[in-house]
């Protein structure tokens, strides 16, 4: 029996500087990766660009104002989810998150062009 608290007490005196360094550093949130950030700037811009699109689709009379609801709704719903995802990492978003708010954008920017009215 003692020897097995040996072996283990020594184990983890070992093992104890892996896990320090494992342990993840409160400050990395702070200062996020720059090309994290640029990416939740791109997807920011494309946002706007669409939210920029309803406006000037529905003041030239293309859509309805019901349609430009809607339209805003979905946007805003994307941006809630960049909010959400920069947030949890400290400023930026990952590829993975990037790729698939590009995915809803696209979507949205499909259906904005589908519903216009020539």
């Amino acid at each position: 029996m003692m020897k097995f608290l040996s072996i283990t007490a020594m184990s983890l005196l070992l093992a104890a500087p892996v896990l320090a360094q494992s342990v993840p550093d409160k400050d990395k949130d702070k200062d996020p990766n720059p090309s994290a950030v640029n990416r939740a700037a791109e997807v920011e811009q494309r946002i706007d660009r669409q939210q920029d699109r309803v406006t000037d689709d529905l003041q030239k009379d293309r859509i309805s104002a019901a349609q430009a609801a809607e339209d805003q709704a979905k946007l805003n719903k994307i941006q809630g989810h960049l909010a959400d995802d920069t947030a949890m990492s400290g400023g930026g978003i990952t590829s993975a998150q990037q790729q698939n708010l590009n995915r809803q954008l696209n979507a949205t920017n499909s259906l904005l062009t589908s519903q216009r009215r020539h």
